[in-house]
């Protein structure tokens, strides 16, 4: 409800059931981020001239007030489309649910990849500014990688074509799959990048794109290790020479074989015009054939056991040739794919004054060795859990008086000699962990690499633990700004609701929170305390009513004084302070209706009107304890 005082033409009032978001739509304003919007979007506008970047904002506020169908935009208990202190702050116009679900059906990739660089741009000061916060305090950033399913129904049949059946949380289901990473950040985490996938996808597959996207977004990079893929491209190039000194090998003994089987041949026809020659002699002459038959018959079947000795022995040289010429193909394939990459890799040094120390921290899905190698090749040091094979394979070797170290609660380490993990080319460092069961131990192995800062055995499992931060943030996108609960259908809708709820949102929560601790009026304390946490603002916050206060010079936000945060005031515009009156002498009127009219335009006429008074008396606080603590109702 949006009111002015009679007798103050200056003022003008507004009720808000959705109170941080009114500060934070100010605040969205400072770091352009409607602005951004637009000009990254080529569809300017929807059906009836609606501005489609209002529909996609429309459709984020969803997400950020924790809405779980999109129809509780208009349909919810405090509809967000009538709340015009909202629309006022975020300088966008609500439209029906329905207008927004259609504009989600008509999106197409494209115009995704644009919203979603759009929200990259607005948010890279934010980003920077975590890296360099972490830089100026240790030497390395800690970055946490993980894949989360995002269940569908497994019976419909209206979901996109990439909703597959596949493994999410332990379970066949059908589903899309999206991929985070986030920086451990100095005092909460900081989301890098996310993006989706079908199904079926596994993590591993991912990491590639985990990490380019990550590069890219936080502009930094450790050194590339350019001189473990020259080393490897030595091996290559040995096993090449080997390879092709087997094969030249083979063909020689394939051209004597040859040689041999000609010869042998010319002998055995030249025996069989002999043979026929005695037998003739000997045909008409009574008993057995001669000795000199014989001797023949003897010659020839030593010569047709040579002949078939040799054919044997061409086709076994000639299957072995094939094998080392197949061996020397892939051998030549992976020496042009490592020239390529060493010729990246010394690019990237070329281009990168200043390296940064960077490490993983994956869970088993990414361990890999494909991934471990390429990691390692790219600078980072790297913490994960090897696979059950690896476990297995240490245990064999345990030795009979091992000495574990103890570690957090009841896990134990035991440091392994073995340091081969697979075909990786590079030497790890292989933890064995166990912690007691019902009946026995059970075990896992950590893997880790660095060639740079050798932790010792008790700080490994504490460092690899921090990978928590991406679990936590995927369990905050899911429950707190409804990624699993908002229900969509829409290709458009699915991927944007995953950029909102696990990149965009988190992060701008915690960037308005700087913002909201310079312009806050809190008493007691109680709303400062919420300001490093995310779920309490959205949540709460959020959804609390408030009163704000707009005069022609500024903005000011004081929360209900039934709610949680009584007498909290959020000054939007600079100080504002203004008295009340007494309810004795309050005479409301509502001179518009809410979603038909803004306050800003209401404020421009209170500036155009010449009787309009401003506030030139000496400022005093809004009312507190003993005054009037709330409007009341009209």
């Amino acid at each position: 409800m949006t009111l002015t005082i009679e007798d103050d033409l200056d003022l003008v009032c507004q009720m808000t059931q959705h109170a941080l978001l009114v500060p934070w739509g100010r605040f969205a304003g400072h770091v352009h981020l409607k602005d951004q919007l637009s000009a990254a979007l080529t569809l300017k506008h929807h059906q009836d001239a609606t501005p489609v970047v209002d529909l996609i904002l429309e459709f984020g506020l969803a997400s950020l007030a924790g809405a779980e169908y999109l129809r509780d935009l208009n349909l919810g208990a405090h509809p967000l489309v009538k709340d015009q202190a909202v629309a006022d702050a975020w300088g966008i116009k609500f439209r029906h649910y329905t207008t927004v679900s259609r504009l989600l059906y008509e999106l197409d990739e494209a115009a995704v990849a644009q919203v979603e660089t759009a929200l990259v741009t607005s948010l890279r000061p934010y980003l920077q500014r975590a890296v360099h916060q972490v830089l100026c305090r240790q030497e390395y950033l800690s970055l946490c990688g993980d894949l989360t399913g995002r269940p569908v129904s497994p019976a419909s049949t209206t979901y996109p074509p990439d909703s597959v059946f596949g493994y999410m949380a332990r379970q066949l289901q059908r589903g899309h799959q999206a991929a985070l990473v986030t920086l451990h950040g100095l005092s909460h985490r900081v989301h890098i990048t996310t993006f989706q996938r079908p199904g079926d996808t596994i993590s591993g597959a991912c990491l590639g794109q985990m990490v380019e996207q990550t590069e890219q977004r936080l502009a930094c990079r450790p050194r590339r290790r350019t001189e473990l893929v020259r080393h490897r491209l030595g091996q290559v190039e040995a096993k090449i020479s080997q390879k092709q000194a087997w094969v030249q090998t083979q063909t020689a003994l394939i051209r004597q074989q040859l040689e041999r089987q000609i010869r042998v041949g010319e002998q055995l026809r030249t025996l069989v015009s002999e043979i026929v020659r005695l037998e003739a002699a000997y045909q008409d002459k009574p008993g057995r054939p001669g000795a000199q038959v014989r001797r023949a018959y003897q010659r020839r079947q030593r010569w047709q056991d040579q002949l078939s000795s040799a054919l044997r022995q061409e086709a076994q040289a000639r299957q072995v040739r094939l094998a080392h010429q197949q061996q020397l193909e892939t051998l030549q394939q992976e020496r042009e794919r490592l020239v390529h990459h060493l010729a990246r890799l010394e690019l990237d040094n070329a281009h990168l004054p200043h390296p940064v120390r960077m490490r993983w921290l994956l869970d088993g899905a990414f361990s890999e060795t494909d991934n471990l190698t390429y990691l390692i090749e790219l600078g980072y040091d790297l913490y994960t859990i090897g696979n059950g094979q690896t476990t297995l394979a240490l245990l064999q070797h345990l030795p009979p008086e091992a000495t574990w170290t103890p570690l957090y609660g009841q896990v134990e380490a035991l440091e392994m000699s073995r340091q081969q993990v697979g075909h990786c080319p590079y030497p790890l460092r292989l933890t064995l962990l166990r912690w007691p069961n019902q009946t026995n131990f059970k075990h896992s192995t950590l893997v880790s690499f660095s060639d740079s800062q050798h932790l010792p055995t008790t700080a490994l499992f504490p460092t690899y633990h921090q990978r928590q931060d991406v679990e936590a943030g995927i369990k905050q996108g899911k429950s707190t700004f409804s990624l699993t609960k908002l229900r969509l259908r829409s290709a458009a809708g699915i991927a944007l609701l995953g950029q909102f709820a696990l990149f965009f949102w988190p992060n701008f929560v915690h960037w308005a929170a700087e913002w909201l601790a310079d312009q806050l009026d809190d008493q007691t304390g109680h709303f400062r305390a919420l300001l490093p946490q995310v779920r309490p603002q959205v949540r709460i916050a959020a959804n609390t009513p408030a009163l704000i206060l707009t005069t022609p010079q500024d903005q000011l936000l004081q929360f209900d004084a039934d709610g949680p945060f009584a007498g909290v005031q959020i000054n939007l515009d600079g100080p504002l302070a203004y008295q009340l009156p007494m309810p004795l002498f309050q005479a409301w009127s509502q001179l518009w209706p809410i979603s038909s009219s803004s306050v800003k335009e209401q404020v421009a006429t209170l500036q155009a009107n010449p009787k309009s008074r401003l506030l030139a008396q000496p400022a005093v606080d809004l009312p507190q304890l003993g005054q009037p603590e709330k409007i009341p109702e009209f």
